[in-house]
């Protein structure tokens, strides 16, 4: 099967334990001899064609082969990729099979490499992530399943959905929840109000505990 390794740590004396996400859903496993120094290296965010054998909940990788050899990401880019895998290993359930978001996944690292614009992947990526968890809520209708007004303040409540509220710092306006409905990410204003939305939305799923690779980076994501 196909994967990407999110995370690796060192385990026993020369093995390594790998957080992998595969069609499959996220899956951890050993990787045995990974710190000899003729053992596989660990690449993040690159395809690897992988089996793995064991009758225990923890497996042990049987074959461990690299499909790419593309160029690394780097700088600002490289922090982007840790945020994403960050985000899949602390949300994603182990086993659960998301082979849309696995492909989701792909497309945002393809789009860092071609040095695409950063901030429409990453909040394109949250929010897909939200949805394929099961987790998204409606962007044109409120929590009682009216539609949204333009000249209407809601409140973000991540659970049910925007309820109707009043002129507010933490609201949003009806106008720009709409405008997150067309996914236009050319509009910088577009941008704002989905970064703020999906922190909130992030924040309630982690139940408030800190993203760590966002330290990565001299501004917010």
């Amino acid at each position: 099967m196909h994967a990407y390794v999110l995370h690796s740590r060192p385990y026993k004396e020369t093995s390594a334990l790998l957080d992998v996400f595969t069609e499959q859903g996220r899956q951890r496993v050993v990787l045995r001899g990974a710190r000899r120094s003729k053992g596989h290296k660990v690449q993040l965010f690159s395809l690897y064609a992988i089996e793995w054998a064991g009758r225990s909940e923890l497996k042990t990788l049987t074959q461990f082969d690299n499909l790419e050899f593309t160029p690394p990401l780097i700088g600002e880019r490289l922090f982007c990729g840790f945020y994403l895998n960050e985000l899949l290993t602390r949300l994603l359930p182990e086993h659960d099979a998301y082979p849309v978001l696995f492909e989701l996944y792909q497309v945002a690292l393809f789009a860092l490499r071609e040095q695409q614009p950063i901030e429409p992947i990453l909040r394109q990526f949250e929010w897909q992530l939200i949805v394929q968890l099961g987790y998204g809520y409606s962007l044109t209708e409120d929590s009682d399943q009216q539609p949204l007004q333009a000249e209407q303040y809601y409140q973000l409540q991540p659970d049910v959905g925007f309820c109707a509220s009043y002129p507010h710092q933490q609201h949003y306006l009806g106008a720009d929840i709409l405008c997150l409905s067309e996914a236009d990410w050319e509009k910088q204003h577009t941008l704002r109000v989905a970064k703020r939305l999906m922190r909130q939305t992030l924040a309630f799923h982690l139940k408030g505990q800190p993203i760590i690779s966002r330290e990565f980076f001299t501004r917010p994501l």
